[in-house]
């Protein structure tokens, strides 16, 4: 089983709440994440990913976690991809990696839900939407 992690990203500017996407160089617009190296627990890939893929420093919710299964079209392999939330800190210092993104961008929630190339990334979003609404006190 190939094992990614990363996180749904948001911000708050003012009142309006807006979410991390990355676009890939195959095309898809996605959340950041990748694969799990030898030895790292799910936190810390989703946050070295996150820094590589958007060069972004994030803060955990420690309550909301997803967990995606699929089979790779490609070569028929088993993947999951657990996704948590996240709210953005601040920049790095270091570029990101363009041999594997072609963009990082910062939308609101309904223009990021047309945006994603998924429909298991759209529910989790979905998901995240919710939990921002209900537990987190956002003005």
């Amino acid at each position: 089983m190939i094992k990614s992690c990363g996180a749904v990203v948001y911000r708050q500017l003012g009142k309006q709440l807006e979410f991390l996407l990355i676009k890939t160089k195959a095309g898809n617009t996605d959340f950041p994440k990748g694969r799990q190296e030898q030895n790292e627990t799910d936190l810390v890939t989703a946050t070295r990913e996150i820094l590589e893929e958007t060069n972004y420093h994030v803060i955990f919710e420690p309550n909301f976690k997803e967990v995606i299964t699929f089979t790779l079209l490609k070569h028929g392999d088993l993947k999951q991809v657990t996704l948590f939330l996240a709210k953005a800190k601040e920049k790095g210092n270091h570029q990101i990696d363009p041999d594997e993104i072609t963009e990082v961008m910062w939308m609101p929630y309904e223009e990021a839900l047309k945006a994603i190339s998924f429909e298991n990334s759209r529910e989790v979003l979905t998901n995240a939407k919710a939990y921002i609404d209900t537990y987190l006190l956002l003005n």
